[in-house]
């Protein structure tokens, strides 16, 4: 009976332990999502890029995006594992262009975090964030102060491949 027991117990723990280890990573608990790149952040943005820069800072290359002519549009840098999004509220003579600013803030702050970009409203409305979690591994900080509102995200991007020749 012993022996009959045992026999049941290791056919049942090797049928447990078959297929252990093909799963494929993306049907794995708690793997990394998927590389967050710059030109995906770029593109979710979805408005043409009026000005690029790219420059060398102390520790790594430093590329910059300006999405619109006008002082008031939206910003957005990458910079050493952080990326900036700046903007401006909409108030006075300036607000139509500067609520333009604010959507292509919220579009690229959606395009990292994979959710709709709210923490732009909120800023706006006074909320100060300091090491909110987005998910990705990204955290979330920054506020809107006088008129002017920036938002950091840390959290490694994938440069563009000109980029990262720039900074070697």
């Amino acid at each position: 009976m012993k022996k009959e027991l045992m026999a049941v117990l290791v056919a049942s723990a090797m049928l447990s332990l078959q297929g252990c280890g093909d799963e494929s990573k993306s049907d794995k608990v708690g793997t990394a999502a998927p590389s967050l790149t710059e030109a995906a952040v770029v593109s979710a943005v979805g408005a043409p890029v009026v000005k690029r820069i790219v420059k060398q800072g102390e520790a790594c290359a430093i590329s910059r995006y300006k999405f619109s002519r006008d002082t008031v549009g939206m910003t957005l840098e990458f910079s050493c594992g952080r990326t900036n999004i700046s903007w401006h509220k909409a108030e006075g003579e300036s607000a139509s262009q500067a609520q333009a600013g604010q959507e292509l803030a919220r579009r690229a702050l959606a395009g990292m975090s994979g959710a709709d970009g709210a923490e732009v409203d909120a800023a706006l409305k006074g909320e100060v964030f300091r090491l909110k979690s987005l998910g990705r591994g990204l955290k979330l900080s920054g506020s809107c102060k006088s008129n002017n509102c920036l938002i950091t995200i840390s959290g490694e991007v994938a440069r563009d491949s000109e980029v990262a020749k720039s900074s070697s």
